[in-house]
């Protein structure tokens, strides 16, 4: 036989079509959101496995004065160690202060992926990097000037060693405007003069099993092989080492948790104003659930009934959400990976377990909890419905409250009364809020950022050499790259040792007799203080040094210390006098053979730049989804304080009380909630905000200070007010069609 009660389904969601819609959009909202991301990460995954095998994608690269004789290369190989030449020229002069790095035909290491067009076949053709292609509107047969020559572009490509575009691998941000990879023939690139060059050289493990540690101990072993053979490596990093390569694995392995997390949280939430909804439901209907249980039928068909409309928004929410997912949603996602990452093509299938994670997981959250709050509520006796005592600490005392004004008294029982509404309200405005937060100061943080380094930054070119250079312009110091432990990274990081006189011109403050002196932001990533001790390895000559912290230099741009020139040299075995690097405010006109590296104050600066482009997507994306989850949760949860004060509000008409009055009584309540609550929550947001801040530093080699603008948190205020303010009108025609007959009606 048909279960009658059934027919009671069709009609409560006719009377709450609005509650149900809203619970479904966000569901929606958010599986859809979940769904696409996790493909798209799952697309993007799949294809940095690939490269590895298929395109040869290096283990490591290192940097040397001269190209390496055949004797060398086999006594490396003998190591375990296959080296292959990766040449490359730098094209210093491109539009807008960009460099381009000008690589040879690629044959057994780093094969790139062609993108659209091919590869270059003649002379004078390149294949560029499709990110910088995009980003400069460069297009297939447009004619670009490098190195003093002509070059049609006959392609756009990724390179498996340039995924994510850093110009430098201490930077904070790839900069996909400034810098660019490219690809040139064979005939080409030997017609390029030799004192342009630089002398680079990728490596694969012969044995393609070996362990972390045995990796290491080879690329030790390399390094101290080509010492002494004197060779001079200007640069040596393995993949983990090297940002271009491990930034985008280290980004999807942390992005994909952190979107699970967020869904969960939602579906949490989601389920909770279910639990509060079907609570308020069977309040109301306590004598039909004593009389359906009088009547016979079983506690379990009771709750399977209440739980029906939590299946059936979940059914649809999870259909639509994954259908709107797989289709609409997908090209964004992938989108802004081609607009961030270099990256091929990406086919994105169909992941079971990211079904299970966005889908069903979520599904069976919310029915437990909804399971778990309908048995409880419906242990209860019948006649305890019937009586509607569903209080089972039914003599728990009234709170007595202070000596208010009547009308203050009775908003602060309206709000008791409803504070499990008015407490999920909270954490909807809270969560909602804080992507807003992030939304909105995302743009003036990195500006801040950006003009942090440019007032720190004392030079405008540094120039890091291969050999010393006859000149007296500049400043000349010794640079050398060091690593130190970052706990809670878990991981080394690179720190640059500055060897500097004591009448530096740029670091004149930063000098020390004794111990070193470190950055501003190292001194804040790593949380240091004066008189601390600093422990920093010398990885190539397998050696630590202990070090007294003298003082902290404001320099934001990048992880340094500061000492000697002397001391540095003398840890380096080197002459006092030794130099490798020259710092200036204008550019300098050096032999071309003796620059390694030149970064000018656009280099730095640009890559924050980058970042807030590559993210402008992401921000629209996150503060529409912010809006439309805050103005749903904020209309369900104050109409269900009215609903639930329904017989209240029409005993008040009945007694004479105008609506403007019944207003200020129960709507000034809910407004007295949502205002605090927007309040109360910024110094919460901006607790997270930080605990972000420093989630995202233990990622990258930089630091990022926290900095939110004043404007920030009144846009957060007034665009909650505001929404606010549109649901008030909404409830305020709810408060005026309750009708006086719901007072007069026969009530035990």
């Amino acid at each position: 036989m048909r279960n009658p009660l059934n027919k009671r389904i069709p009609r409560d969601f006719k009377k709450n079509f609005l509650k149900y819609l809203g619970m479904i959009i966000i569901l929606v909202c958010t599986i859809s959101i979940g769904s696409s991301f996790q493909a798209t990460m799952k697309g993007a995954t799949a294809y940095l496995e690939n490269i590895k095998d298929n395109n040869f994608q290096e283990d490591g690269y290192f940097e040397v004065l001269s190209p390496l004789s055949p004797e060398i290369l086999k006594s490396l190989k003998e190591e375990g160690l296959i080296a292959v030449e990766n040449f490359y020229a730098t094209e210093h002069e491109f539009p807008d202060s960009t460099k381009v790095l000008l690589f040879n035909e690629r044959e057994s290491i780093d094969l790139p992926t062609v993108f659209e067009g091919e590869l270059p076949q003649n002379d004078f053709e390149v294949a560029i990097d499709h990110v910088f292609a995009r980003n400069r509107g460069i297009s297939i047969g447009d004619t670009i000037s490098l190195l003093g020559k002509e070059y049609r572009v006959c392609g756009t490509v990724s390179l498996p060693d340039y995924s994510a575009l850093f110009m430098n691998n201490t930077d904070l941000m790839m900069n996909t405007n400034h810098f660019c990879v490219s690809v040139i023939s064979k005939e080409s690139f030997e017609a390029i003069e030799e004192g342009s060059l630089t002398y680079r050289y990728s490596y694969r493990f012969e044995q393609r099993d070996l362990k972390k540690k045995d990796q290491l101990a080879i690329e030790e072993k390399t390094y101290k092989t080509l010492l002494l053979n004197g060779v001079g490596v200007q640069n040596m990093l393995n993949r983990d080492q090297n940002q271009s390569i491990s930034f985008l694995e280290t980004d999807l392995g942390t992005d994909g948790p952190f979107m699970t997390v967020f869904v969960y949280l939602l579906v949490a939430m989601i389920a909770f104003i279910f639990a509060i909804l079907t609570n308020n439901t069977i309040e109301s209907e306590s004598v039909i659930i004593g009389t359906l249980r009088s009547l016979g039928f079983r506690k379990g068909e009771i709750i399977l009934h209440y739980l029906q409309p939590t299946l059936i928004v979940a059914v649809i929410g999870s259909a639509l959400g994954n259908l709107i997912g797989y289709t609409l949603m997908i090209e964004p996602f992938i989108e802004i990976y081609y607009t961030t990452y270099s990256i091929g093509p990406i086919v994105v299938p169909f992941d079971v377990l990211s079904f299970l994670l966005t889908t069903v997981l979520p599904v069976v959250i919310m029915i437990l909890i909804n399971c778990c709050m309908l048995a409880r509520k419906l242990s209860l006796s019948p006649l305890k419905f019937l009586r509607k005592e569903l209080k089972k600490n039914g003599n728990k005392r009234n709170i007595r409250l202070p000596n208010f004004s009547f009308l203050n008294r009775f908003r602060l029982r309206v709000i008791l009364q409803n504070r499990g509404s008015y407490l999920m309200l909270f954490f909807g405005i809270f969560l909602t809020s804080f992507l807003l937060m992030f939304g909105i100061g995302l743009a003036p943080l990195m500006d801040h950022y950006t003009e942090d380094i440019n007032q720190s930054l004392p030079y405008n070119y540094q120039y890091l050499l291969k050999a010393p250079v006859n000149t007296e312009e500049g400043e000349k110091l010794l640079v050398y790259e060091m690593d130190t432990w970052f706990s809670l990274g878990n991981k080394d990081i690179g720190v640059s040792c500055f060897g500097i006189q004591e009448n530096s011109r740029y670091f004149k403050d930063a000098f020390a007799e004794q111990g070193i002196t470190v950055s501003s932001a190292l001194a804040k990533k790593l949380n240091l203080e004066t008189g601390d001790t600093l422990i920093l390895k010398d990885k190539a000559r397998d050696k630590e040094h202990s070090f007294s912290i003298a003082g902290i230099y404001p320099y934001d741009a990048s992880m340094a210390v500061f000492l000697s020139q002397s001391s540095l040299s003398e840890l380096l075995e080197q002459k006092e006098d030794t130099y490798n690097c020259i710092l200036s405010d204008t550019k300098l006109n050096l032999p071309e053979e003796s620059i390694a590296k030149m970064i000018s104050r656009e280099d730095l600066l640009g890559a924050t730049n980058q970042m807030l482009q590559s993210f402008e997507n992401v921000i629209l994306y996150i503060n529409v989804f912010s809006v439309v989850v805050y103005f749903v949760i904020l209309y369900i949860m104050t109409k269900v304080v009215i609903e639930k004060n329904a017989l209240p509000i029409s005993y008040m008409k009945v007694f004479g009380y105008h609506p403007g009055e019944i207003r200020k009584l129960y709507l000034t309540a809910t407004t007295i909630v949502v205002i605090t609550s927007l309040f109360v929550c910024i110094p919460l947001e901006i607790w997270l905000f930080k605990e972000v801040l420093v989630f995202l530093s233990s990622m990258i080699d930089g630091y990022i200070a926290f900095y939110l603008p004043m404007r920030v948190y009144l846009e957060i205020i007034l665009i909650g007010m505001a929404a606010y303010l549109g649901i008030n009108a909404i409830h305020i025609h709810s408060v005026k069609k309750i009708p006086m007959t719901e007072a007069l009606k026969n009530r035990e």
